[in-house]
Formats: structure tokens, sequence, C-alpha cells
């Protein structure tokens, strides 16, 4: 199943609730996350851009929430998603790290991480095996006089 979430996140007044759009084949509906659940996540009042906010902070976390429910088909009566607590209990935890503020930390973090790790072994380094002359390195035999002006 490919699951495609379209950039269309909006605050519901009517419903007091985030809303964003889920499409799976033929099947377009909608995901809702009610304000409460926000009152969960964060430290502040949850107004309505504080709660597009925190969607937006943790999109793919409440993406993966919303695949697991249509995967179980715990549709709601008109045949939408929602979002309740108990999802965010169900999940891995974010939760707690958004309301504690470390989720940025953790995220900054890994992205150092990746990016220290990535140059260590990625091709912006360069390979020392293969040199000038590819027989010899760059401090083989073969290359002791490459690059040397004569006067």
């Amino acid at each position: 199943m490919f699951f495609t979430f379209p950039e269309d996140a909006r605050w519901n007044a009517e419903r007091r609730a985030v809303e964003f759009g889920v499409e799976i084949g033929e099947y377009r509906g909608v995901v809702r996350i009610p304000r409460h659940v926000f009152q969960r996540l964060l430290q502040q009042q949850p107004t309505p851009e504080r709660c597009v906010e925190a969607y937006y902070l943790q999109r793919t976390w409440f993406e993966n929430i919303a695949e697991r429910k249509l995967r179980r088909r715990q549709l709601t009566e008109d045949g939408n998603v929602e979002i309740n607590g108990r999802d965010l209990r169900d999940g891995s935890g974010s939760a707690r790290s958004l309301r504690n503020g470390s989720v940025n930390r953790f995220g900054l973090t890994a992205i150092c991480l990746v990016v220290l790790l990535g140059g260590c072994g990625g091709p912006l380094r360069g390979d020392a095996s293969a040199g000038p002359n590819p027989g010899g390195g760059f401090y083989g035999a073969p290359n002791i006089n490459v690059g040397r002006v004569n006067p």
C-alpha cells in the first residue's frame, strides 16, 4: 500500500482539530487530530496556530499513526481517521519528547551525527588508494616525482 499525504494541513474551527488529507489508491480521506490531543503534547495553551505548528514539527509521526489506523481499518463513521490520545501512547514515545522539548535537540544531534559520519566515508573525502596513478596510489613508488617542478 502506498500512502500519499498532500500538503494541506489546516485548522478546522468547527471541529476544533487539525486536519490533513490522506490518499491511498481510490480512497481519499481526512485525518483529524482534536485540540485536546495537543493539550497532552504542548506545554502551552494549545491555540490553533500552536496545534498546526506542532503537527508540522511531528508530521511524520502523525502520518505514521494515520497509516497504522488505516491499515487496521480504524475509521470513523464518516470514513475518515481520528487520532486520539491512545494512539499517541501506542506510538514511539514522541509525545513525551515533544512535550519536554527534546525533539529538536535530538533531531539536531541526529543530523549532526549523520553529517559527521557521512563525511568520514562519503564522496567528499579523497580516496588515497586511487591517487593520480591508479597503480600506485598517492604515496607509492610510481608517484614519487608526480607534481614536482623542474627548476
